[in-house]
């Protein structure tokens, strides 16, 4: 819940004031995009943080980073488990597209739907994650 707060926050921030002002801040976007969606299977935790966390340090604001910063840790384990799933991982690729298509055409509610859609299969997948290593033990 509090990534979808950040990552909703960040994109309209993004949308709404940092690319009328900053065109330039697109292209910084559109190669994390890019970077992620070649990372690789070995690099594929690395691409992934490295796309949101371009989208969260434009947004500008020091305090949001930093709480992001803090929730990347605990994402990252789940980051892991994903990378281990080609199907997972061409999702998640196929919905930072949709992200960053959105975000490209700067259509905020497009770009909200996919950052949230991508964010409760995340979700789904970690719970299913945490009760099929629950019953394993």
């Amino acid at each position: 819940e509090l990534r979808e707060i950040l990552d909703v926050a960040a994109a309209t921030k993004l949308i709404e004031k940092v690319l009328p002002a900053e065109p330039s801040a697109l292209e910084k976007i559109r190669r994390a995009y890019e970077a992620s969606r070649h990372s690789g299977d070995r690099d594929f935790v690395q691409g992934d943080e490295n796309f949101h966390d371009c989208i969260i340090a434009l947004s500008g604001n020091t305090r949001l980073t930093s709480i992001y910063a803090d929730l990347r840790n605990q994402i990252r384990a789940f980051r892991s488990i994903a990378s281990k799933d080609q199907a997972r991982m061409n999702t998640v690729y196929d919905y930072h597209e949709k992200i960053f298509q959105g975000i490209e055409k700067r259509d905020l509610p497009m770009t909200i739907a996919a950052i949230r859609r991508h964010l409760q299969l995340g979700l789904q997948e970690a719970l299913q994650d945490i009760g099929e290593d629950r019953s394993e033990g």
